[in-house]
Formats: C-alpha cells, sequence, structure tokens
C-alpha cells in the first residue's frame, strides 16, 4: 500500500477594501444627480408663460387719455422653446370666460411667442365692472391659451384692490 500524506494548508479571507464596496453606489448617485439636472433644465428650457395683470390709464406724451384699462400680458419665460398664443382673456370662478374682439393696440392672436417675447391684450376695465359684480372681482383669474397648454393665473390682489377702487370712484 502506498502511504497518503496530508498537508495541512493554512487558508485566510482577506476582506475587500471600503472602496470596492462604495464604488458602485457612488456611481448610482452620481447617475441619479445627472438625471436630476438634465430634467430640470430640461423643463426650464422649454416654453412656459408667465401671465400678468396691470391697471392704468393709457398716456400720450405726458398726459391721460381715455378710460381705465386692464392690460393682461403672456410671456415666454422658458430659454429655447418657442409657442404661439392663441388667445389671452379672464375667467370667472364657474368657469365661464371674459372674451372681447381684439383692438389694435392689441397683439394680433394668434401669435408666435419665442422666448423673452410678450403678447398683450387690453380690457376696458368700465366694460369689465359692467360684466362683472363686486365679489365676483375676487375669482377672477388670466388665462391664456397656447400651442402646448392653457395656463391660469389668479389676478394679483394689487390689481383686484385697484378695479374695486376705480369701482367705489365711479360710483357703480
Amino acid at each position: 500500500m502506498s502511504e497518503l500524506s496530508v498537508d495541512a494548508v493554512d487558508v485566510h479571507l482577506v476582506g475587500q477594501p471600503w472602496w470596492d464596496s462604495a464604488v458602485p453606489y457612488l456611481a448610482l448617485a452620481l447617475s441619479l444627480i445627472s438625471l436630476g439636472f438634465t430634467a430640470y433644465f430640461q423643463f426650464r428650457s422649454d416654453a412656459r408663460i408667465k401671465a400678468t395683470a396691470t391697471v392704468g390709464l393709457p398716456f400720450a406724451v405726458g398726459r391721460p387719455m381715455g378710460a381705465w384699462r386692464l392690460k393682461l400680458a403672456a410671456t415666454n419665460t422658458g430659454r429655447t422653446g418657442q409657442t404661439v398664443v392663441n388667445s389671452i382673456g379672464l375667467q370667472r370662478s364657474d368657469g365661464s370666460g371674459l372674451w372681447k374682439a381684439l383692438e389694435p393696440t392689441d397683439t394680433p392672436m394668434p401669435c408666435p411667442l419665442p422666448p423673452g417675447a410678450h403678447a398683450d391684450y387690453y380690457l376696458d376695465v368700465d366694460e369689465l365692472l359692467s360684466l362683472v359684480p363686486d365679489e365676483g372681482i375676487d375669482g377672477l383669474s388670466i388665462i391664456v391659451s397656447t400651442g402646448h397648454r392653457d395656463t391660469k393665473t389668479r389676478l394679483p390682489k394689487d390689481v383686484k384692490q385697484k378695479l374695486k377702487s376705480i369701482r367705489q370712484l365711479k360710483g357703480n
């Protein structure tokens, strides 16, 4: 018979360095951060509409002319996206709209709106106040219909206050 010899083998398990287990997590975190920045900047570059309103008197050479007017403006605040404004107007709280025929001072609709450009729409305040009761002024919103979507913004508080003040001055 042959003789069997057995040698003892000493095995030492060596752990992985800490950075080997952290690298996949760092790569995942970096890709999620990159995805977040991409989505944020893509959203900022698309066409975005900001609707504003002001009340004032039209001026010619430093003196007021005509009646009080409500100016509704739609501005494209996006960086690269262009849209088309189909209409600008006011909407009551019940969803019904207040529209009027365009005047020469209004921007012709539909109107292409490149980044930074704005479209204006004017309403006669006396005509508006005759259509809307005093308590209805609080429910008015600006609505801008574009090629992408409709944008609805509540009428600013200072504009509502000015409209109510004009109504009190005129005794309507």
